[in-house]
């Protein structure tokens, strides 16, 4: 079976050994859907060299060896557009929204540091070091040490968090859940804040659209 334009026509070969060239070319190119059939090139791919063995004479090898070269396409990242970004520092800003102030603190610092969110979630105190103004942490992920410039606009907006919104408890963390028993956020709580503070923006409420902490990193290390 081979392609041709939209259609698939019988081409009446029955066995690997006449297949040739130009066959294994038509199938795959442009014109025929080639960009839909990245998922079959690579199976076929697959599957010719787990069958490899079953023909010693060579048959698959051969249809291997004259097979176009698909390259892989990736979508490109969603990022942040110029405007959606204005929207955001609106939102982080507005203390009249819906937003809270954990929400606020969270984003600033998803913001102007590109810290991951099982970072922030695990942040301490003994981690910001007010006398050299630097965040201090070992990141989850790389378990690389890390210091960032600490930031007045990050600062103050975690003091309006201790102040105006955390619980009154004894913990070493930072940010934590509103309701008892007041454990630390986990990741997935930190990046709720994000999916808020996009709908609070009025961004990205289409369900292809990436909301997640992800895209301040991005949006961070691309500026």
């Amino acid at each position: 079976v081979g392609g041709m334009g939209n259609k698939v026509v019988d081409i009446n070969i029955k066995k690997l050994k006449d297949i040739q060239e130009d066959h294994v070319l038509s199938a795959f190119a442009e014109g025929n859907g080639r960009n839909k059939s990245e998922g079959s090139y690579y199976g076929i791919s697959r599957l010719l060299k787990v069958c490899s063995p079953m023909y010693p004479k060579g048959e698959c090898d051969r249809i291997l060896c004259i097979r176009p070269e698909i390259r892989r396409r990736r979508k490109l990242y969603d990022y942040i557009r110029p405007e959606e970004e204005d929207q955001i520092l609106k939102a982080v800003e507005d203390e009249n929204n819906n937003l809270s102030y954990r929400d606020r603190a969270i984003g600033k610092i998803a913001y102007y540091t590109g810290m991951r969110r099982v970072d922030i979630a695990n942040l301490k105190f003994e981690n910001i070091d007010t006398n050299k103004e630097e965040i201090n942490f070992i990141q989850q992920k790389t378990g690389v040490e890390t210091n960032i410039p600490f930031r007045s606009v990050v600062g103050n907006a975690i003091v309006d968090y201790i102040i105006n919104e955390r619980p009154g408890i004894d913990s070493e963390y930072i940010f934590l859940q509103h309701k008892r028993p007041f454990t630390k956020l986990s990741p997935d709580a930190v990046a709720n804040s994000s999916y808020r503070i996009c709908k609070e923006a009025n961004i990205r409420q289409e369900k292809t659209r990436r909301r997640g902490m992800h895209i301040f990193r991005h949006n961070f290390i691309t500026d």
